[in-house]
């Protein structure tokens, strides 16, 4: 607690403005904190971020989604199972999400080798951070290892409609929580 206490205030009290190269980690580690620390006042370390803010743009990273893979698991998820997926949402400026289902916030990650660690089927950290941040944030996630998922051959539709299934069905109830009281709050206005 009292490192990220220091580590917050070191970022929130720079007289400089934030670098761009150093934005998308500070704002990684204000969202790990935000999932630490949610009574915290996080407005003057978002402050200090805000001029890299204007100027960073996730869509640069999107062209390493430019691959073949990703194009069978359009086809897959969006054709042959003809669920309603957006493609490489953008979160926050900050990750993409493979493939998204909103409102529902149901996500799909495409884990490839080279989100691997050398040697190894384990996803590194980077990869595994975002997910963990996704999920603090009320997402709901399907990692898809894409070897793993290849391998299955013809039983691959079959396993991935029913993982995402599980995940639509894990966020009803909670849509509908959230829908019931957008319309409270709109006829309380209207009283």
């Amino acid at each position: 607690r009292e490192i990220w206490r220091a580590f917050a205030k070191n970022v929130s009290t720079q007289k400089h403005v934030c670098p761009i190269i150093h934005y998308r980690p500070l704002k990684i580690a204000r969202y790990y904190i935000d999932s630490l620390f949610p009574e915290w006042d996080m407005r003057h370390y978002e402050n200090t971020c805000f001029e890299a803010e204007r100027y960073f743009s996730i869509t640069r990273l999107k062209i390493d989604y430019e691959r073949d893979e990703y194009y069978d698991m359009s086809r897959i998820l969006n054709l042959e199972l003809d669920f309603n997926f957006k493609i490489w949402l953008e979160w926050e400026n900050l990750f993409v999400v493979d493939y998204a289902i909103l409102p529902n916030k149901v996500g799909v990650l495409v884990q490839k080798d080279r989100d691997n660690l050398p040697f190894s089927n384990e996803a590194k950290p980077a990869y595994k951070l975002r997910q963990k941040i996704l999920e603090a944030n009320g997402w709901k996630i399907l990692n898809v290892k894409w070897d793993e998922f290849s391998n299955l051959g013809p039983n691959r539709n079959a396993w991935i409609k029913e993982e995402v299934e599980k995940l639509l069905k894990a966020t009803k109830d909670e849509i509908k929580k959230d829908e019931e009281y957008r319309r409270a709050v709109l006829f309380e206005a209207l009283e």
